[in-house]
């Protein structure tokens, strides 16, 4: 497999043909500068291993750690306490809301290369307009958790057939504000 950069896109395939040939057709319309191997790509860093490309937000989650405090915090195992149940009335009313609307907006950039954290930061983020205290302590959870796990990411393996999974459960009225399904 092929992952270059040029200029503001990245053209993958296992076929060098293939991309020499799209890349001819593009630089007739479009003014293109080959870059090389990509290695880093609006935050993306991307690993070349024996196995395939490895994926991650490393940098990225250091600085976030940083910029919200969290730098020095103890780790947690888990992004978001097991069983937690939160309300729109919950804690007091933040003076600024912007710090946690950021810090949810920076989260979910993360979940890019972290689908761990989709669930955690899909439930703070309900609470992105008026966000309260407690929302706000629940957010920030999940920081330590990403701090203990700075080496996780998204390995895309070489001569692998891709199979994606996934899972959802349903739980009727469990969200309490409205009693929507969740």
């Amino acid at each position: 497999m092929v992952l270059l950069y040029v200029d503001d896109m990245i053209i993958i395939g296992n076929n060098e043909v293939e991309i020499s040939m799209l890349k001819n057709d593009l630089s007739v319309r479009l003014e293109m500068k080959n870059l090389g191997e990509v290695s880093c790509f609006l935050g993306l860093e991307i690993e070349k291993t024996d196995q395939g490309y490895f994926v991650s937000q490393k940098t990225y989650e250091r600085k976030l750690l940083q910029c919200f405090g969290m730098g020095e915090s103890k780790e947690k195992p888990t992004p978001m306490e097991p069983h937690l149940k939160m309300m729109k009335a919950e804690g007091n009313p933040l003076k600024y809301a912007k710090e946690f609307q950021q810090l949810v907006g920076n989260l979910i950039y993360l979940t890019i290369t972290r689908p761990e954290i989709s669930y955690s930061v899909g439930i703070v983020s309900q609470f992105i307009q008026c966000p309260r205290s407690s929302h706000l302590d629940a957010a920030r959870r999940i920081l330590p958790y990403v701090k203990g796990s700075l080496d996780y990411g998204l390995m895309y393996k070489r001569h692998e057939k891709f199979m994606l999974n996934g899972f959802t459960d349903a739980d009727w009225a469990r969200y309490t504000n409205d009693r929507h399904s969740t």
